[in-house]
């Protein structure tokens, strides 16, 4: 490779990182928002209400960061920024390769159209991917650490039940209901978990891109298959913990091979082939 083609692939590859970027960070601040514009609008309609329902603010000592005014304390707004948060990213994941298909009418610069090898390619995806999800969750702490400052402003001291900081941030990190592993098997679990998100939504773009609407059903089936085999059926079966665990990373380990290996194929024989 020349020297002015490396100068121009790299200035591509660069544009490339640098509007996933801002995409990654615009996500994530955007709900990180989301989250401390919701908590202080429920904490504030719950102060008006006890505020109103006593005379004393020294006797009301229920105001604790550990109760509901935290969102992933709260099981329903937990859940909901999960699903939030989950959703986004497998979105993301899915515009990855879209954005690669759309610019592969040469209109555009994207990696396919660069001379990068097709495992290259797949492997900047699922860092960026991989990227992406940390970056959501890293920011949710950042709102759970600016929703205990606007806690400890809205609220008045002699009213607010005294707990440290470490204890508040453990405690709502570990309801984060799966979006963060809370301990070794968890790790294990949820990162095989997530690797399959990853990589099954971008076999479910490439099938799209290169069979359609087939493909796409192709792509739904597989991603429903793999939730029911590891969410539904170890329950139907009644499989004991170890029996769940072994059979989740089996399972899991399967689907991520047949996906990485078979989104590695169809990149490297459909298009090139066409490009040939």
């Amino acid at each position: 490779m020349s020297k002015g083609n490396f100068k121009k692939l790299s200035y591509l590859l660069n544009l490339q990182i640098l509007r996933d970027l801002k995409i990654t960070i615009g996500s994530a601040v955007g709900i990180m928002l989301l989250n401390i514009a919701y908590f202080s609008y429920s904490l504030s309609d719950e102060l008006k209400i006890y505020l109103e329902k006593t005379e004393n603010i020294g006797a009301i000592q229920m105001f604790s960061p550990m109760e509901p005014f935290s969102s992933f304390v709260s099981r329903i707004n937990g859940r909901i920024l999960t699903l939030l948060i989950l959703g986004c990213f497998c979105l993301y994941c899915w515009y990855l390769w879209l954005g690669e298909f759309k610019g592969e009418n040469k209109s555009a610069y994207t990696l396919l159209t660069l001379p990068l090898p097709k495992k290259f390619i797949i492997i900047y995806k699922f860092l960026s991917a991989c990227f992406y999800y940390f970056s959501l969750v890293f920011f949710q702490i950042v709102a759970l650490l600016i929703n205990y400052i606007i806690f400890n402003i809205m609220v008045p001291t002699d009213a607010i039940v005294k707990e440290s900081l470490i204890t508040i941030l453990s405690s709502s990190i570990s309801n984060f209901y799966g979006l963060i592993p809370v301990s070794f098997v968890n790790l294990i679990t949820n990162g095989l978990f997530f690797i399959a998100m990853i990589i099954l939504t971008f076999l479910f773009a490439i099938l799209e891109r290169s069979f359609g609407v087939k493909g796409g059903i192709l792509g739904v089936i597989l991603g429903c298959s793999f939730l029911f085999l590891v969410l539904i059926f170890p329950g139907k079966m009644d499989f004991y913990m170890f029996e769940r665990f072994i059979w989740f990373v089996f399972i899991s380990i399967l689907y991520n091979l047949f996906g990485l290996f078979y989104s590695k194929y169809l990149l490297e024989k459909k298009f090139m082939c066409k490009e040939d």
